[in-house]
């Protein structure tokens, strides 16, 4: 199945730390993406030094490890999705539960509000 991880989670995955993340979140995917917009909030996280690895380095590690890619569902579709969305700011919550929503896919996150409106939202 087709699963998205949300920008905390990847540098989880990418730091190895799976601790954070339930086995039974991790099992129900088998297919890793990520969104655009993970991505480039991943790039904010770098410039400011929230982290220590460029967004770049992470994907290519990432897709070595556990094959994720980057999301290429039209982001048009994802942009109407968020102009619905009354719960929530997305300057607040990031916009990692745009790409999967409009699919039901299963979306890894830690955020708790996402966990509470996103039906298929897991950690």
């Amino acid at each position: 199945m087709i699963g998205y991880v949300d920008t905390q989670v990847a540098v989880w995955l990418a730091e190895a730390n799976l601790a954070k993340i339930s086995q039974k979140a991790l099992s129900l995917i088998a297919d890793v993406r990520i969104s655009p917009m993970a991505v480039v909030e991943l790039q904010y996280l770098y410039e400011i030094q929230r982290i220590v690895v460029c967004p770049p380095d992470i994907l290519v590690k990432l897709n070595a490890e556990i094959g994720l890619t980057v999301c290429a569902h039209p982001f048009p579709i994802a942009a109407e999705v968020a102009l619905g969305a009354t719960w929530t700011p997305i300057h607040s919550t990031g916009s990692s539960w745009l790409m999967p929503k409009p699919t039901r896919s299963p979306l890894l996150t830690k955020d708790e509000t996402i966990r509470a409106n996103y039906q298929n939202a897991r950690c």
